[in-house]
């Protein structure tokens, strides 16, 4: 049983130090790029951009009548607000470092 243990946990050794790096590096990324995401979808300051993925799935999903408080009405708040910089920004970092960390404990835990 150890044999199969140190054949699995080998591997996880090598890259338990890359992978915490790698998660903490794309919280912190997305934590960056947050608030240009919803303005790039359509999500914009003054609503729902013409032409845009948003204008078009408003188009599709609801014909112009957005229920208040769903996900589309959020996401349109947030973009016309800039909201979405503290909510999800803030909550990007966060998130990366605590996945990172975990696969590192496990790896750690695996290896011994």
């Amino acid at each position: 049983m150890n044999a199969i243990l140190n054949t699995v946990s080998a591997p996880l050794k090598v890259v338990a130090g890359p992978i915490t790096a790698v998660a903490a590096t794309t919280g912190t990324v997305a934590a960056g790029v947050t608030p240009y995401l919803l303005p790039i979808v359509g999500f914009g300051a003054k609503g729902i951009t013409a032409g845009s993925a948003a204008a078009a799935a408003q188009g599709a999903l609801y014909a112009g009548a957005v229920p208040a408080g769903g996900w589309f009405a959020t996401l349109t708040s947030w973009g016309m607000t800039g909201a979405a910089t503290g909510v999800l920004g803030a909550a990007a970092l966060p998130v990366g470092v605590v996945v990172g960390a975990g696969v590192y404990v496990a790896g750690r835990a695996l290896v011994g």
